[in-house]
């Protein structure tokens, strides 16, 4: 198994529970039909030696997968270093550092990536 998939791994079970909880309920009932109907989305993580891709599915699911999805809709870029440091600290300020000085690249590649930008720095900035 590779580094970036052995770090990734526990932000797919936290990222499944963050939505599963947000489309779960009736009153989330329209919310859930939306987020089931623009389902795939694909994230693409990267280092300069690494490549792995969240895949986020109808229902809430999450698969993480190694190497890079062909057609992505977001992508994140940055070292593995800080990919660490981001997954331990836990820190907005920090992640906006990184972010403003170029450690971290967050890029929407599609529509759906547009919708999808924000939610993934919320991920990378304040994990549940």
């Amino acid at each position: 198994m590779s580094e970036l998939v052995s770090l990734l791994e526990p932000l797919c079970a936290q990222l499944e529970d963050k939505i599963k909880k947000e489309i779960s309920g009736p009153f989330n009932l329209p919310k859930k039909l939306i987020y089931d109907r623009v389902m795939p989305l694909r994230v693409n993580v990267r280092t300069l030696s690494e490549s792995s891709y969240f895949e986020l599915l109808s229902g809430g699911r999450v698969q993480l997968h190694n190497g890079s999805a062909a057609e992505s809709d977001v992508s994140i870029s940055a070292d593995l270093a800080v990919l660490k440091e981001l997954i331990v600290k836990q820190s907005k300020s920090f992640f906006e550092d990184a972010e403003k000085t170029g450690k971290i690249l967050v890029k929407s590649q599609t529509w759906k990536g547009e919708q999808a930008v924000n939610q993934v720095r919320q991920l990378f900035s304040q994990m549940p």
